[in-house]
């Protein structure tokens, strides 16, 4: 009885009763002023427990023990209690007391589980919290953030405003200026009774060189209309409209050019000029060769470098002659070599065989290889130690010949100081080959090589100066008796 005095006693779960309360057999109570009643068995022994039914039938109880652990109950009220009461009241204490417990700690692990889920849901709502915290504060910024960009778009506009009220208001300056400037000059004029050019006159820009003179238009047409829309684009402000233009255009024009643009000219024409392209156009038409390319590739194939002929300009002559036949870059290097004349081509050779050498690259090694060559032969006729080579020179027609553009430097006598040819600049001979004029005479129409004057400036030289010029002939160099260096062989 002290276990169940004890059982009694502890502290129970909401909703579970004393199981002694329920298993107490019927008839039996205990009050505080009487005895316990004995927990020996009655005299009749109780028969032996199983969970089995022996109703003959009826369903009973289906309790399940693992040693002292009650495992599953499955109870009909109205057979729990004769199953119970037919077994040992000790045992049925000691079992429900270890039901008990086990549930008493069900009911702890519960009661730990629920403070667990209570801490869970205290964090969830602390990071909820924490989010919308957050999401205020981004709304926040960006709703200052709107603020920030409308007031810096607002101080542009007022920025941008000011800027040009600046700008008008300086334009008002200036205008006021001129105006004042243009009343004090007028004043001053009036005083002294003399003209005053005004100051609000712009300067106009430096006059370029004319066009060439067209005639027939078989010569220098292409650079006729090159140094045209040279002279227009240079100077728009001396041809302010489409009438000075076409002037112009008409001013460097003669003979039967002249006689074609003539009707078209005429105030009364039904097809009168635009502006000055419409002019190019006819003179086109009217002058354009359709065998132009095949004549200058004929032309390109016969050139050879004559007795005489400065290396220098028969260097002009190949480029003119390879742009006008269309030439392609890759071939002009092999072509030039073959050109050259032999004692040049036999120091060329290693620069040709190179295929890292461009044309460009070849074409200057070639001037200062030809230069180098007519250095020597020149300081050698003006030592006395050379050999002259002016009869040989002379005598020769059929072997090509090169000069370096030393040829071009002024050549003096004993007895005379008149040079026999006036030196170009690089950019004085890219005008005259662009413009189509000579290098000899600055007249156009014909080439160098074809110069109707070099043959009278050739007669009216002095002996020493032609003995000179014989002497630095790379055509002489052909010589048996000359190496490939341009010495003279012991």
């Amino acid at each position: 009885m002290a276990h169940l005095e004890a059982g009694k006693k502890r502290s129970k779960p909401q909703g579970v009763t004393n199981p002694d309360d329920e298993l107490r057999p019927q008839g039996v109570t205990n009050s505080p002023d009487e005895p316990e009643a004995p927990v020996n068995p009655p005299t009749t022994p109780d028969p032996p427990y199983d969970d089995g039914d022996d109703t003959g039938g009826e369903v009973g109880p289906r309790i399940a023990f693992d040693g002292t652990r009650l495992i599953s109950c499955q109870l009909d009220p109205p057979t729990v209690t004769k199953k119970l009461l037919k077994a040992d009241l000790n045992d049925r204490y000691d079992r429900l007391i270890t039901v008990y417990k086990e549930l008493e700690e069900k009911f702890h692990e519960l009661e730990g589980l629920n403070s667990e889920l209570e801490d869970k849901v205290r964090d969830q709502s602390e990071i909820i919290n924490e989010r919308d915290e957050a999401m205020a504060r981004y709304h926040r910024a960006a709703e200052q953030r709107n603020k920030a960009r409308t007031a810096l778009e607002t101080s542009q506009a007022a920025e941008a405003e000011a800027v040009s009220r600046a700008a008008a208001a300086t334009a008002e300056r200036d205008a006021a200026v001129t105006k004042q400037t243009e009343m004090a000059l007028k004043f001053f004029d009036l005083q002294n009774s003399t003209p005053v050019v005004e100051a609000t006159q712009s300067k106009k820009t430096t006059r370029l060189p004319d066009a060439p003179m067209l005639s027939d238009g078989i010569d220098v047409r292409e650079s006729w209309k090159t140094g045209i829309k040279r002279r227009l684009a240079g100077n728009p402000d001396h041809f302010p409209d489409a009438n000075a233009r076409i002037q112009y255009v008409q001013s460097r024009a003669e003979g039967q050019a002249f006689r074609h643009m003539a009707p078209r000219l005429d105030e009364d024409s039904s097809d009168p000029y635009k502006d000055y392209e419409d002019i190019l156009a006819h003179m086109k038409t009217v002058f354009s060769n359709p065998n132009h390319v095949a004549e200058a590739r004929a032309k390109y194939q016969r050139l050879t470098m004559k007795p005489r002929y400065q290396f220098t300009t028969f260097l002009a002559d190949f480029m003119e002659l390879a742009n006008e036949a269309r030439i392609h870059e890759e071939d002009r290097k092999q072509d030039l070599y073959e050109k050259l004349p032999p004692i040049l081509r036999n120091q060329m050779l290693g620069d040709f065989c190179e295929d890292e050498v461009s044309f460009e690259t070849f074409k200057a090694r070639c001037i200062r290889r030809a230069h180098a060559i007519s250095q020597g032969q020149l300081n050698k006729a003006g030592t006395g130690k050379g050999r002259s080579y002016a009869g040989r020179a002379t005598a020769s027609t059929s072997s090509p010949g090169a000069a370096s553009s030393l040829s071009n430097s002024k050549v003096k006598t004993e007895n005379s100081a008149t040079p026999t040819h006036v030196p170009l600049s690089t950019t004085e001979r890219a005008l005259l080959m662009k413009e189509g004029r000579c290098f000899d005479c600055r007249e156009p129409g014909h080439m160098t090589r074809d110069c109707p004057k070099k043959s009278s400036s050739k007669t009216t030289a002095a002996p020493a100066v032609a003995a000179a010029q014989s002497a630095i002939d790379l055509t002489a160099l052909e010589d048996p008796a000359v190496d490939n260096s341009g010495k003279a062989r012991a």
